[in-house]
């Protein structure tokens, strides 16, 4: 985690010095894409390495899918986001972590388009991140969520640490929900499930002196 948390900085420096100096455009866009690649990796290793419970806190569940389709789009990475959810106390940093490493999954891993599909019922919600690529057999879909699971080459190729699906896995338990993978056809769905909280109860009356 302190390897991970070391690279960031010279990792902003090479990038800055990149974008400044390089003339070409195709060598410049491919040596970013290099070091946006290893920002991920070290991120995702220092997210690993974490294993602290978060407290939930009530947030606009809404806005924060949008800002994380937003921050794609930056990267000129399209994600549609479908349908609402309101406000939820929900572990929100870990919610966020967690959705940024399945949409990355996606971009790196399936085909577009990609989209966050929203739903809620009266005791869940559901955040399910959807690719139209060539999704992964039935018998991996409970072994790539496994630490450094990296699985067929013709989806996954050679890049990425294999830990995007673990985090959001672990997140996903120690929030009290689980995290379901299933194909679509075409297509890799990777649905986050979380808990609401029970309905409040009414206050006992206050005791008689």
């Amino acid at each position: 985690a302190g390897l991970s948390h070391d690279l960031r900085t010279p990792l902003a420096r090479l990038r800055l010095a990149v974008e400044m100096q390089v003339e070409d455009a195709h060598e410049r866009e491919a040596m970013i894409r290099d070091m946006d690649d290893m920002d991920t990796l070290s991120r995702q290793f220092a997210e690993f390495a974490r294993s602290e419970a978060e407290t939930a806190r009530q947030v606009d569940l809404d806005a924060l899918c949008h800002e994380l389709a937003a921050s794609f789009a930056v990267r000129k990475l399209s994600v549609a986001v479908r349908g609402t959810l309101g406000s939820a106390a929900v572990p929100a940093h870990g919610l966020r972590r967690s959705l940024a490493n399945l949409l990355e999954n996606a971009h790196r891993h399936g085909q577009p388009p990609v989209e966050l599909e929203l739903a809620r019922t009266a005791d869940a919600i559901r955040i399910t991140v959807v690719d139209h690529g060539a999704g992964i057999t039935e018998a991996e879909l409970e072994t790539a969520k496994r630490p450094f699971w990296r699985g067929n080459a013709a989806r996954t190729g050679a890049r990425g640490t294999g830990l995007g699906l673990a985090i959001a896995e672990r997140y996903a338990r120690q929030a009290g929900g689980s995290l379901t993978l299933s194909n679509r056809n075409p297509g890799l769905a990777a649905c986050l499930s979380l808990p609401l909280a029970s309905p409040a109860c009414p206050a006992p009356p206050p005791p008689q002196p």
